[in-house]
């Protein structure tokens, strides 16, 4: 959390015993970096109807990073 935000340690133990909250830009930069956040924050906002595009694009990286690791493992096996 703090290296995705540049917030304090102190900031982060707040943030996490839940004695205080991530200011905006913070919460922007926590959802940008964490799942997790992003659907709290969509589904604290009423936006769940956007869960499914988040789903979509985490599931769309994960197939692309498969199809890479398969890559480079096939090209030794080619001669490449």
């Amino acid at each position: 959390m703090m290296h995705w935000t540049g917030a304090s340690g102190r900031a982060a133990k707040y943030w996490l015993s839940g004695g205080r909250g991530p200011d905006g830009w913070h919460l922007v930069l926590l959802a940008k970096n964490s799942d997790a956040v992003l659907h709290c924050l969509l589904k604290m906002a009423g936006r769940d109807e956007y869960e499914l595009g988040v789903e979509l694009g985490a599931a769309k990286s994960a197939l692309l990073r498969a199809i890479a690791t398969i890559d480079a493992l096939i090209a030794p096996m080619n001669g490449s």
